[in-house]
């Protein structure tokens, strides 16, 4: 999936890498719309439920904050303030 949205261009025009060894198909886009999710499709075999993604994506951001509160903290205490 990294691949193609990084590639993007390439498998809208249909030489991406993946295509060319065949592990994936014509780049075709679906979205589908359900009541707790969101799925983008971009190949038969490539799924991303979005629902999921924004999941991930507000755990990391969570961990990152955290992350940097605790280095300014030994910040901080290494500075003796």
């Amino acid at each position: 999936m990294r691949d193609v949205l990084t590639h993007f261009d390439e498998y809208e025009a249909g030489i991406g890498s993946l295509q060319e060894t065949r592990e994936v198909g014509d780049l075709t886009i679906w979205l589908a719309v359900g009541e707790d999710s969101v799925t983008v499709t971009l190949a038969s075999e490539l799924m991303l439920k979005l629902s999921t993604v924004s999941e991930a994506a507000l755990a990391l951001t969570e961990a990152t904050l955290e992350a940097k509160d605790r280095f300014l903290e030994r910040q901080r205490k290494a500075r003796g303030n």
